[in-house]
């Protein structure tokens, strides 16, 4: 009967389902043909089971709590799926229970986070499944589950079921980690499974299949009379500046610079201050083909001529600035003459006929003419697209179109950076958090950027004026944004304040969070990308769910989805992108020079990210960079914590 069953739920129900859901799965072989299983996924919605009865290449047994097993609305799922039901208030008859399955041969799948995500990322692990698979002897194979964050069936806008999708169909990818032997079981060594399975997953969205251009395009087209950005200035007016606005000066300069360039170097640099205008230099530069790179504005007298020379190293000849910032670059270039263009000048060179047809077109053309008029579709996604350089004796930083695609994604892809938010910062161009949180991310996320001039900096109550003004929803920067800054408490739509200083520790933060009277979230950006963020605690979460630990001051949170961390021989590294695979004609050339002849075959380079061997993921998921002075340890009972691995 129950092969019947489970035979007509595959007929009848499963193709209703996959055209909703549409699932890709990534690396089934990880997970053995024959003998005991353990499938230990992130979970997500309460519909996990059914993709992962779709994704799995042996249909897995589900543990389940036996409440729901005694409930008609779930009944049937225990006798269709063989799930095992399981007394929360009995863990040994659950370690046992499961343990004898695996020992049959079965595949098992449990859910190591002991509940639903409400934050979009893994959550902690509960350590019961470490005895089950020492005691069945059974391999386990970490997975995750990418995608589903956008269906009604998660947490995601603080709500289950009661929402429109997002997307239909919902498109995910289901990946299988590495395989971990049972004298190889540990909470760390799975987590890591479950972070590295979630780079491959999340670099298989069909989102990044297209180029970033064509997506910034469609995203301003979208709600072209909504604000874009709101620049406050001393004694004027503020510039502010519509989405049909933005992409209308951008579109300009880069017809500009694509057909008249004024430099045919593909790198131009920028020297501004945060704001507006740098914004839609940057974009514009970027929709042209060229690489943007983005330069340290407040310079000392000595570190002008540190700066020239990586100009010179770069082969950057021209650099667009402002009149003000020239005084201080007197004799700034070396050998062959560069130049400076003056940013206003730079916006007002298209011309009025250009500009007002920019305008129109902005409004009335399709995203598929503009693109092929600004020649965006063919773009190569790992073209260079923009660069950094943080300070002038620092090494300048240069990230793909698909690299930037992708971590700009990351950032909105988990709760810590919602729909529409209304961002404020001021963190430079030149580094990654002013990038994401000034251009790319409210593009993408049909946001808002709210700033100041530079002049308008030097009053902090400015800061909190602007904020209740805008309706501010996120504040992003360093600790130097919120110097001087008094209470923030009374600012109702200010929900998140995040600070990216690693250098930070918890007293410290804590002493800003007491002054500021909001909780502070500590993120971290690495290499030229954001990898971790954190959320400020809930106060009201649903009743029956578990109590979720979303930061630790002197943590500086948990890695976004896609971003995997571990040791490597006692070495903490990070990383960002999937296994990437040279091309084989460069393989084939190398063999050539040596004068042999090989079979040619594609070399997988694992792009692991050095850190430091002081930092470290503890057993909530949260990154430290730097180890306690005394680590307490704290012994466990196993056998306790798998009744938080039930399905929920």
């Amino acid at each position: 009967m129950g092969y019947l069953c489970r035979l007509f739920f595959r007929i009848l129900i499963l193709p209703w389902f996959r055209l909703v859901y549409r699932v890709r799965r990534l690396e089934a072989h990880h997970v053995p043909s024959e003998g005991g299983v353990l499938l230990m996924p992130n979970h997500v919605t309460y519909i996990d089971g059914f993709i992962y009865y779709i994704a799995a290449t042996r249909k897995p047994r589900y543990v389940i709590s036996d409440k729901y097993a005694a409930s008609p609305a779930f009944g049937w799922f225990i006798k269709l799926f063989r799930a095992i039901p399981i007394d929360r208030s009995r863990p040994r008859d659950a370690i046992d229970k499961t343990a004898e399955a695996l020992k049959a041969g079965d595949v098992v799948c449990i859910f190591p986070e002991g509940g639903l995500t409400r934050s979009g990322v893994i959550n902690d692990l509960k350590r019961g499944f470490e005895l089950i698979v020492k005691r069945s002897g059974a391999v386990a194979v970490p997975m995750y589950v990418d995608g589903l964050w956008e269906s009604i069936f998660s947490y995601e806008r603080q709500s289950y079921i009661k929402k429109k999708p997002r997307h239909i169909p919902c498109r995910t990818q289901v990946a299988f980690g590495k395989p971990i032997e049972a004298k190889d079981i540990s909470s760390q060594a799975v987590f890591e499974g479950m972070l590295e399975a979630s780079v491959d997953a999340f670099a298989k969205r069909r989102c990044f299949e297209k180029n970033f251009e064509m997506a910034l395009l469609k995203a301003l087209k979208k709600s072209r009379r909504q604000l874009f950005s709101h620049e406050r200035r001393q004694g004027r007016d503020p510039r502010e500046w519509t989405r049909a606005q933005m992409l209308a000066i951008a579109s300009a300069i880069a017809r500009r610079w694509a057909h008249n360039p004024a430099d045919s170097r593909s790198r131009i640099g920028i020297m501004l201050p945060p704001g507006p205008m740098a914004s839609v230099l940057n974009l514009g530069l970027y929709l042209a083909g060229k690489t943007p790179v983005n330069l340290p504005y407040e310079l000392r007298a000595e570190q002008v001529e540190q700066l020239a020379g990586q100009m010179d190293e770069l082969g950057i000849r021209t650099v667009i600035t402002a009149n003000a910032l020239m005084s201080n670059l007197v004799d700034f270039w070396r050998g062959d003459e560069g130049r400076f263009i003056d940013i206003t000048t730079e916006l007002t060179a298209p011309g009025t006929l250009i500009m007002s047809q920019e305008n129109l077109f902005s409004w009335v053309e399709p995203t598929w003419l503009a693109s092929w008029r600004l020649d965006l579709k063919g773009r190569d996604r790992h073209r260079e697209a923009i660069g950094m350089i943080e300070s002038p004796d620092g090494e300048a930083i240069f990230l793909s179109s698909a690299e930037l695609h992708r971590n700009t994604v990351q950032a909105i892809s988990a709760d810590f950076i919602r729909p529409g938010d209304v961002i404020l910062s001021e963190s430079p161009m030149h580094n990654i958090v002013g990038q994401l949180m000034q251009l790319w991310v409210p593009i993408l996320n049909v946001g808002r950027t709210v700033g100041r001039s530079f002049s308008e900096r030097q009053d902090p109550e400015a800061l909190k004026a602007l904020a209740a003004e805008q309706k501010v929803n996120l504040t992003a920067g360093n600790l130097g944004l919120y110097d001087h800054l008094e209470s923030l408490a009374d600012l109702p739509d200010l929900r998140q304040i995040m600070v990216f200083d690693s250098e930070a520790d918890a007293e410290t933060l804590e002493e800003l969070e007491n002054r500021i009277g909001k909780p502070i979230t500590p993120c971290w950006d690495f290499h030229g990308r954001i990898a971790t963020m954190s959320l400020p605690p809930e106060v009201n979460q649903p009743e029956g769910t578990l109590k979720r630990m979303n930061r630790k001051l002197g943590s500086v949170g948990r890695f976004l989805p896609g971003v995997a961390g571990k040791q490597i021989d006692g070495h903490f590294h990070v990383r960002f992108d999937s296994t990437l695979v040279k091309n084989t004609s460069d393989l084939e050339e190398e063999d050539n020079n040596k004068g042999k002849k090989k079979e040619k075959q594609p070399l997988q380079i694992e792009s692991w990210l050095p850190v430091s061997d002081e930092a470290y993921i503890d057993a909530e998921g949260f990154l430290f960079l730097k180890k306690p002075a005394e680590k307490k340890v704290e012994v466990v009972d196993e056998e306790a914590e798998v009744d938080g691995e039930a399905s929920d």
